[in-house]
């Protein structure tokens, strides 16, 4: 068997070389079975399995020649022109165990269909040995019957059998390769699609990746944005209390200046009663200086110490009402910063809550940006419509704060402007008083 092989195998190197025309393999090579069937198809075809299949009789006369002439051994070719098919015609379809007829349980091309019925058109397929002896029985073993398993019941009774290496034969290695094939083709089709999700999975972790750098720049920012803004509650809230102590503390004063201002208007009252008091008296004298003629030095005396004493009351008087000025003035003065302390704090107050409810945004935000990193793809876009919106808010408060800079400053300078302005009131006042 191993020397026929051989011989077979050197007709096939020459043919390939060019050398034998119209040799085209053999039998083993150009008839395939499915793998269910294969050992089935070997056990029947036998050494026939290394057959050559050539062209006419010419191409196999060649064939013969050159293994005569090389001592290359034997081998047996099948000319397409001479080998017809030969198919038995009471096939028994319907016994129990017929799988088929061998010839019809091979595939090849159709010009090999004739060689296909000639080997294996008188061989029928059981499926196991109980239904081929059963089946040959009853039909006086006219036929050949194999088993899916390689056994052999022969035409005239006698039966070849035994174990077989599985997947030793050359159909069966053939099926084989064909299946390995079949499945190579496959796990290149998987490995082409893992590859193609490979790279999508690439692509989509560099996304991600790009994402996660952003989303972890945009929490940085918003990480910073919120100390700023704690910093900046914190100030405004000192801010605050002072402001609150600087509007006691003007309640208290005024209080204070009230308290004074009642006691000099008690004292200026007292005072003017004196004035009236004295400026009676003096009439009085004066009256009695008119009638008398004695004592006129006297009275003149007791007249101008009068006068002095009724002077020195309109000084203590005019003092007084000064004072008094002053101290409305001041209350004045403190009572309208008092109020502009109660309005620059309610401001404060307001851009406490304006600053804290940013915070608290903000805060949420961050809240928001470390959620998003375990979940980057869908969250990108909102994450720069969120710090856009900061940064618009930011600038927004940043731009309101100058304003109210800018409207402190322009309060203060109107504050000195109206101190100014009651300073030269009261010197024009007193002018006038004096005058």
């Amino acid at each position: 068997m191993e020397g026929f092989q051989l011989s077979v195998r050197a007709v096939i190197k020459q043919a390939e070389r060019g050398a034998l025309q119209g040799i085209l393999g053999p039998v083993s090579r150009l008839i395939q079975a499915d793998a269910a069937y294969a050992l089935a198809i070997e056990t029947a075809l036998g050494n026939a399995a290394q057959n050559l299949i050539c062209e006419r009789e010419e191409d196999a006369k060649k064939g013969i020649r050159y293994l005569s002439e090389t001592k290359g051994g034997r081998a047996t070719f099948l000319p397409l022109t001479s080998v017809k098919a030969n198919v038995m015609t009471d096939v028994p379809e319907d016994e129990a165990g017929f799988v088929g007829l061998a010839s019809d349980l091979v595939t090849c091309d159709k010009k090999y269909e004739g060689i296909a019925k000639n080997l294996l058109g008188r061989t029928i397929v059981a499926e196991d040995m109980d239904y081929a002896v059963a089946m040959a029985r009853r039909h006086n073993y006219k036929f050949r019957i194999v088993t899916l398993d390689g056994q052999v019941i022969n035409a005239g009774g006698s039966l070849t059998g035994g174990s077989t290496v599985k997947g030793a034969g050359l159909l069966s290695r053939r099926a084989d390769i064909e299946r390995l094939k079949k499945e190579a083709v496959e796990e290149m089709k998987k490995l082409e699609t893992a590859k193609e999700q490979y790279r999508v999975l690439q692509q989509e972790a560099s996304e991600v990746e790009a994402q996660l750098v952003g989303a972890r720049g945009e929490l940085t920012t918003a990480q910073e944005d919120k100390i700023r803004l704690e910093g900046e509650v914190r100030r405004l809230q000192e801010q605050a209390d002072q402001n609150r102590r600087a509007a006691k503390e003007a309640a208290d004063e005024i209080v204070t200046l009230n308290e004074r201002a009642v006691a000099c208007q008690a004292e200026m009252d007292a005072a003017a009663a004196e004035v009236e008091r004295l400026t009676a008296e003096q009439a009085q004298i004066e009256a009695k200086l008119a009638e008398l003629t004695g004592g006129r030095q006297q009275l003149a005396q007791q007249r101008e110490q009068l006068s002095e004493q009724i002077a020195e009351q309109k000084l203590a008087v005019l003092g007084f009402e000064k004072e008094i000025e002053g101290l409305e003035t001041a209350i004045a003065e403190l009572r309208a910063r008092q109020d502009d302390t109660v309005g620059h704090e309610t401001i404060l107050n307001q851009q406490i809550a304006d600053l804290q409810k940013a915070n608290a945004d903000i805060e949420a935000r961050i809240a928001e940006l470390e959620a998003q990193a375990h979940g980057l793809r869908a969250q990108a876009a909102a994450s720069t419509d969120e710090i856009a919106r900061l940064a618009a808010q930011r600038a927004e408060g940043e731009a309101r704060q100058t304003q109210l800079r800018l409207e402190s400053r322009e309060k203060t300078d109107e504050r000195e402007r109206m101190g100014q302005e009651v300073v030269r009131l009261e010197e024009k006042t007193a002018g006038i008083k004096r005058e």
